[in-house]
């Protein structure tokens, strides 16, 4: 079973390339009922399809917008060591303007550290 993504918008914050496939980080924000607080969220993506070859020009910090992608997930190991895994796959994606960019006051854009490094 798989969850689609409707287009959304996200930071990059690590890219490499895996021959078949490009792996890589990016964080999105929520904003949430609170007034001016976001929940900042890290996800291990895979850039497959289109988006593989857009995925080798990506830097550190570039914004960009999901077109198409999945989540998944995925049980994992032997007997009682099994884990759930979750597997995000992005399909399509183009980059972010300041006319389309999504504006974000959260602390992930004011801190220089990779929001996952903590």
């Amino acid at each position: 079973m798989a969850f689609f993504v409707s287009p959304t918008y996200a930071t990059v914050w690590k890219i490499e390339d895996k021959d078949t496939f490009i792996k890589g980080t990016v964080s999105t924000s929520e904003k949430t009922q609170e007034e001016g607080k976001y929940i900042n969220s890290n996800w291990n993506v895979k850039y497959v399809g289109k988006s593989k070859e857009k995925a080798l020009l990506l830097s550190e910090r570039d914004r960009i917008k999901i077109l198409s992608g999945k989540i998944t997930t995925v049980l994992w190991g032997k007997d009682e060591n099994k884990k759930l895994y979750t597997n995000v796959t992005i399909f399509d994606f183009e980059m972010a303007n300041k006319t389309n960019k999504v504006e974000n006051t959260s602390e992930e854009d004011e801190n220089d550290e990779l929001p996952f490094s903590k």
